[in-house]
């Protein structure tokens, strides 16, 4: 009993161990693969984590109560803290065997996130090849805008400066005569947009208008 009341415990909690704007990223560009992730992932913080919890009261190192469910609810929030603290990068605290398990479950929470980042990356540079050079052009003007307007603590003003010359270049160089130069310019803004929308976590936007 102790040890499912653990991992539902672990489960919920591990619902907040991530960024609301990362679920947003992942299901708005690819829903299926998110879905699939997701489950895997609150099945490897629910079970880990409760695992995590669980095992120093099998091995003797701690019995909190003679209550199975509370004890349960106990193990299930230090699991999740040993796991988050693993993930985090700090050394979680506790038996060596709940270290070992802390940290295996901790790259596999790591490298789930990084598999549906790079799948969503991965959507977001299909669809951003397949724009129209209307629709890169707005989405470029969008982000450069939204750019210009950052307070100077998110982007410094030598670096907002750079950026949006670079990008106002490539939009400039976009329409030009000559097809290498065009093609150039048709990469580099695809490129700037690709990396903004990636490291930002922006959603899927509506289809641009032609």
């Amino acid at each position: 009993m102790s040890f499912a009341v653990a991992v539902l415990v672990a489960a919920g909690l591990a619902l907040f161990g991530l960024p609301f704007r990362s679920y947003h990223f992942w299901y708005s560009w690819t829903p299926k693969v998110f879905c699939a992730g997701f489950l895997g992932y609150l099945a490897i913080a629910g079970f880990g984590g409760g695992f995590v919890g669980w095992l120093p009261g099998q091995l003797g190192v701690l019995t909190p109560t003679t209550n199975d469910v509370l004890n349960g609810l106990i193990f299930g929030f230090a699991g999740s803290l040993a796991v988050r603290a693993d993930f985090g990068g700090r050394a979680p605290a506790g038996a060596p065997e709940a270290r070992r398990a802390a940290s295996l479950i901790g790259k596999s929470i790591d490298w789930t996130s990084g598999m549906l980042d790079q799948v969503a990356c991965r959507a977001v540079a299909n669809w951003a090849k397949n724009l129209s050079d209307a629709q890169l052009l707005e989405l470029a003007r969008d982000i450069s805008y939204g750019i210009g307007a950052a307070s100077p603590a998110v982007v410094p003003g030598k670096a907002k400066v750079t950026t949006i010359k670079t990008v106002t270049d490539a939009m400039a160089a976009i329409g030009s005569a000559d097809p290498t130069q065009q093609d150039d310019a048709r990469a580099r803004l695809t490129q700037f947009c690709l990396r903004y929308i990636c490291a930002e976590r922006v959603p899927k936007p509506a289809p641009p208008q032609k």
